[in-house]
């Protein structure tokens, strides 16, 4: 019983390490704390506590999405929180699994390899495989919570996974030294600590990559407009009204950025409109970047789009949808559980992989919608060949939770691999400017109507990340379990 509570309250605990509180040394006390309870259990009492530590974890860091199905799904509360529940649960599975793994396949290897092969190699692959599985959801990958510590050096060399690999290092190496009798042991698994920390010292603050061109204002209109009302063909003159007005009031921006979906309606239904914004643009030299859902007549099919107007043009169609939000998975089969619900945006197509890059005068942007940008294989592909990064969305539909902090907490996370400014527009908030240090230049409060205004530069230059990818992490974390296999 006391170990069922230990891992229940450590996976609680390690929700803390992320945004909003930054406590980023609990994502290797946390771990530490799983590695010592596995290796004292059974495969079943391991696999237990696995899915403990899951449903503490995820039960505090993924519990907004309530706020989603309550609010916006019509969905009776005990209903909210029995899906919630469900989905919670599923995610501890990734725990479960490499716990049972853990316990049934590598008890009897001796302990340094327990600590420092087996446990960082099941972690991150449990971590890749929930990032890919089904629809994929890396929602809160243990590297995520390092973009404020001393290990946010290795972003741009090793990425999201590469820090999710470090601090599981550093969680065993813990480990290791409080369970082992041997000074030979201890002596390894400090060295392993000073192998990781050292390094850091020489890579804070280092940008692989370098600014070209002039600087650029750029201005990002936060609009916050209530979801209930944002889709009330009532109010849809008051939002372009809003935004039209917040964009004349900072001509002089060359860069001009609207949240997701600020224009509640198809572009195509309101052409005067988009002439004018068009107008504007080209009249005062500035590049429009802004979201509207989009009709394709020759295929029937709806997508989430991102525009670019004024003196530059190009369209991008969301790529990565989120599930049950903008389009069902398997809806032959779920679709008659969910006929309560009624959240808007639930018909949309994926857009090509393939869409051209969206070239301004200024830059070449990657466009990332809403939650694409929490893909790091995604992320680094999709920004390979541009200059700076954009990333409109409306965490409106997560009210005030660290849904948003969380969200802000990887874009940065993607500025800082790959040295890129990024552009973070939300309609509600959290709308913010992010170095390529991953820093928050300027931010504006959640629930107001504001612009956030602030100088960026087109960087150029790829990162060691941007280079190789993922494949040493990849390589290093099969290699683990190769050696825990062979010795």
């Amino acid at each position: 019983m006391l170990f069922s509570w230990m891992a229940l309250i450590a996976g609680a605990i390690l929700a803390l390490a992320f945004a909003p509180l930054h406590i980023y040394s609990f994502a290797f006390l946390s771990p530490a704390l799983l590695c010592c309870l596995w290796i004292k259990s059974t495969p079943k009492k391991a696999s237990w506590l696995g899915f403990l530590f899951g449903l503490g974890f995820f039960g505090v860091g993924v519990s907004w999405v309530s706020v989603s199905i309550h609010n916006f799904g019509n969905v009776a509360m005990w209903l909210t929180w029995l899906v919630t529940l469900g989905f919670v649960a599923f995610l501890s599975l990734f725990i479960l699994i490499p716990g049972y793994c853990f316990s049934r396949f590598f008890s009897h290897k001796p302990l340094a390899i327990q600590c420092l092969c087996v446990f960082p190699a099941l972690w991150l692959i449990s971590e890749y495989l929930r990032s890919v599985l089904l629809t994929g959801l890396p929602w809160l990958l243990l590297g995520y919570s390092q973009t404020v510590s001393f290990l946010q050096g290795y972003a741009p060399i090793f990425g999201t996974y590469g820090l999710s690999l470090c601090a599981v290092f550093l969680a065993g190496s813990l480990t290791l030294i409080l369970l082992s009798r041997t000074l030979t042991e201890r002596l390894i698994g400090l060295s392993i600590i000073l192998l990781i920390v050292i390094p850091t010292w020489f890579l804070h603050g280092k940008v692989w990559a370098h600014a070209k061109g002039n600087v650029v204002k750029a201005s990002l209109i936060q609009g916050n407009f209530d979801q209930f009302l944002k889709w009330d063909s009532h109010t849809l003159q008051t939002i372009l009204d809003t935004y039209l007005k917040l964009s004349k009031d900072n001509l002089d921006s060359q860069i001009i950025v609207w949240p997701e979906a600020a224009i509640p309606y198809y572009p195509s239904q309101l052409p005067n409109y988009m002439d004018q914004i068009n107008s504007l643009g080209q009249e005062h030299n500035i590049t429009f970047i802004l979201g509207a859902p989009t009709f394709e007549k020759s295929t029937q099919r709806y997508f989430n789009s991102l525009f670019m107007m004024g003196n530059q043009q190009g369209q991008y169609n969301k790529q990565r949808l989120v599930p049950f939000g903008e389009y069902t998975p398997w809806g032959a089969v779920i679709n008659p559980f969910l006929a309560s619900f009624s959240i808007p945006m639930s018909n949309f197509s994926p857009g090509n992989s393939d869409q051209p890059s969206l070239t301004g005068k200024h830059f070449t942007i990657a466009p990332f919608i809403c939650y694409e940008i929490i893909y790091p294989q995604f992320v680094i592909k999709h920004i390979h060949h541009s200059d700076l990064v954009v990333v409109i969305n409306d965490d409106g539909w997560f009210g005030r939770s660290m849904a948003l902090s969380q969200h802000l907490q990887m874009a940065q996370m993607a500025a800082q691999e790959t040295n890129r400014y990024v552009l973070f527009c939300s309609n509600t908030g959290i709308t913010a400017i992010i170095n390529p240090l991953g820093e928050v230049l300027n931010t504006a409060p959640i629930d107001q109507q504001a612009v956030v205004s602030g100088n960026v530069y087109a960087m150029q230059g790829n990162t060691p990340l941007m280079q190789w990818g993922y494949y040493p992490v990849m390589t290093l974390t099969l290699l683990l379990l190769l050696l825990a296999v062979i010795f």
